[in-house]
C-alpha cells in the first residue's frame, strides 16, 4: 500500500523534509537493550520508532529519542520537538493504516508513573471503540505493576520473536519510505 492511498498527505509536512535521518547509532539502546535495525521503521534527526515486543493492540508502537535519557525533563528542546513531531506524523498514518477510529498516545515519565524501560519513549496505540472494556483499562496493561498482578505474560502478551517484530517493520516502513536513514553504510534500515 502507498503511502498517498493511506492519507499521509492530509496531515503537516514530514520534519525537516529536506535533508535524511542520520545513520542510526551504534549500538542502537533502548534503555538497557540493545536493539536491531531491523525493529525501526522511521527516523528523523533526534527520534526514531520502533515495533514494540509485546504490543498491547496492532500496530502498538514505541518512539523514541536516540540519545537515552531516563526522564522527559532531560530531553533537550530540540530533542521534545522532534518526538512529538514524529509522534504526530506517525500516529495519523498507523490510525489509517488499521482502519481504527482513534490512537491513544501515553507516556509513563518515571518508574512511579509505571515506566519499565529506563529511556524515554512514547507509546502510540491505533484504537477501536470498545477494544478496552472500561476504555482506560488500556492504561492499566501500559503499567508494570497491573501486567505483574493481572497477567500470565506467557499466554496473554508472550514477546514476539525477531522475525515477527522484523517483518512488521519491514511493513511499517513502507508507510514512511521517506524516513529511512542508513544503518551501517546502508541506504535504508
Amino acid at each position: 500500500m502507498s503511502s498517498t492511498a493511506i492519507g499521509c498527505n492530509d496531515h503537516p509536512a514530514p520534519l525537516s523534509s529536506a535533508l535524511a535521518p542520520p545513520p542510526l547509532p551504534s549500538p542502537l539502546l533502548f534503555g538497557p537493550y540493545e536493539i536491531t535495525p531491523d525493529q525501526v521503521f522511521f527516523q528523523s534527526h533526534h527520534s526514531m520508532a520502533i515495533v514494540n515486543l509485546k504490543p498491547l493492540v496492532p500496530c502498538h508502537v514505541l518512539i523514541l529519542p536516540y540519545r537515552v535519557v531516563e526522564r522527559f525533563s532531560d530531553l533537550r528542546p530540540e530533542e521534545v520537538s522532534d518526538l512529538y513531531r514524529a509522534v504526530h506524523e506517525i500516529g495519523p498514518v498507523l490510525q489509517t493504516y488499521q482502519k481504527k477510529q482513534g490512537l491513544t498516545i501515553s507516556m509513563q515519565d518515571g518508574k512511579a508513573a509505571g515506566q519499565t524501560v529506563p529511556h524515554v519513549h512514547v507509546h502510540v496505540l491505533p484504537r477501536l471503540e470498545g477494544d478496552f472494556t472500561p476504555n482506560d483499562k488500556v492504561y492499566e496493561e501500559l503499567e508494570a505493576v497491573h501486567l505483574k498482578k493481572h497477567f500470565d505474560l506467557d499466554v496473554e502478551r508472550r514477546p514476539r520473536t525477531q522475525a515477527e517484530m522484523a517483518a512488521e517493520a519491514l511493513e511499517l516502513r513502507k508507510l514512511f519510505p521517506h524516513r529511512q536513514g542508513r544503518a551501517e553504510g546502508k541506504e535504508g534500515v
